[in-house]
C-alpha cells in the first residue's frame, strides 16, 4: 500500500507513525509493531527515501488522540494529509476531537468496495479520493492466518515481507 500510494504520486513523503499502547484494543506492544516497520522500510522500501518512521507516539509513552498527533506532526513536516480508508470516514465524528480533525486536516480517502463513498454520509471539507484502492488484506485476517497457521511461512508467504514473518516467529507474536 505505501509503495503504491507513492507509484501513483499521490503523495510525495509518507510518515508512518506506529500506534502506541492502547487501552481500548488488545494490540502488540508498540516496540514490535515498531520494529516490524523497521524491518519494512529497510528490506523493501530501502531506496524510497520518501518513507519515514516517526515513533512520537511511543516516546510519548502513551496514546495520542489522531488529533493531537497531527498537530505535532504539522510542528514537524508541512502539509500533512491523513490517510484513511473509506470504511472509517463515518466515524470521525466520534473520534476525540472528531469535529476539529474533520475539519482541520487534509484527508487521502482510499475508497473500498465495501465502503464506497456514497456511502459516506460525514465527508470532511478537505479530501482527496483515491478510487478502487484495495489491499486486499486487513492486519485482521493477517493476525488471524497466523494464529491459525500450520506452515513455516505464517500463511503469509506474499502478504508480509520473509523478515517480518521470521520477526514475528522469533517473538511469538499473534501465534496464541
Amino acid at each position: 500500500m505505501i509503495a503504491e500510494l507513492i507509484n501513483q504520486n499521490i503523495l510525495q513523503k509518507i510518515i508512518l507513525v506506529p500506534c502506541g499502547n492502547r487501552k481500548d484494543k488488545q494490540l502488540t506492544d508498540g516496540f514490535h509493531r515498531y520494529k516490524m516497520l523497521q524491518l519494512l522500510v529497510e528490506n523493501q522500501l530501502k531506496n524510497i527515501d520518501s518513507v519515514v518512521i516517526d515513533n512520537y507516539e511511543l516516546q510519548n509513552g502513551q496514546l495520542v488522540p489522531t488529533y493531537y498527533l497531527l498537530q505535532k506532526l504539522r510542528e514537524k513536516y508541512q502539509n500533512v494529509h491523513f490517510v484513511i480508508g473509506s470504511d472509517l470516514v463515518n466515524t470521525l465524528p466520534n473520534w476525540v476531537e472528531g469535529q476539529k480533525l474533520i475539519a482541520e486536516t487534509n484527508f487521502i480517502i482510499l475508497n473500498r468496495s465495501s465502503h464506497k463513498i456514497d456511502q459516506i454520509t460525514n465527508l470532511p471539507p478537505k479530501y482527496e479520493l483515491v478510487q478502487n484502492f484495495e489491499y486486499g488484506i486487513s492486519s485482521t485476517e493477517i493476525r488471524k492466518r497466523i494464529k491459525n497457521s500450520k506452515t513455516e511461512y505464517l500463511d503469509c508467504l506474499g502478504v508480509l515481507t520473509p523478515e517480518i514473518i521470521e520477526y514475528i516467529k522469533v517473538n511469538n507474536l499473534y501465534q496464541s
